[in-house]
């Protein structure tokens, strides 16, 4: 049992640190990195799961805070012809965007704290 806890818990910090340094990046893999990075913070703080069917911009709907972030990543992610410097300009956005919204839905507190670092519901995600 200690070693599967043990297990689960590399892969869930593991996975983080993976989408994290991915999202460094300016592509569309990091862009999507970025999202599940986004998703995995939402969850461990008690956000509502994203179905795997939903869209950004849909499950923004449920959570109006998230409205900015959908939409930057739907243009970054979805538009085909976009110039270098407005390129530049909705990176810049969605990264400030996504601090953003990880620090405002973080729930403070000890009981907050444990379960953000002891949580697994960001397993959901691994897709």
């Amino acid at each position: 049992l200690a070693f599967v806890l043990l297990f689960v818990y590399l892969y869930r910090y593991g996975r983080e640190a993976y989408l994290l340094n991915l999202s460094r990046g300016r592509g569309k893999r990091a862009l999507e990195a970025l999202y599940k990075l986004l998703l995995l913070r939402l969850a461990a703080n008690d956000y509502d799961l994203k179905p795997p069917s939903q869209t950004p911009r849909e499950y923004a709907v449920e959570h109006p805070e998230l409205g900015r972030f959908a939409e930057l990543y739907t243009e970054l992610r979805y538009r085909d012809t976009i110039t270098l410097e407005r390129h530049a300009e909705l990176w810049a956005a969605i990264k400030s965007e996504y601090r953003t919204l990880v620090r405002s839905c973080r729930k403070g507190g000890l009981v907050g704290g444990l379960r953000r670092a002891f949580g697994l519901r960001g397993l959901y995600y691994r897709w």
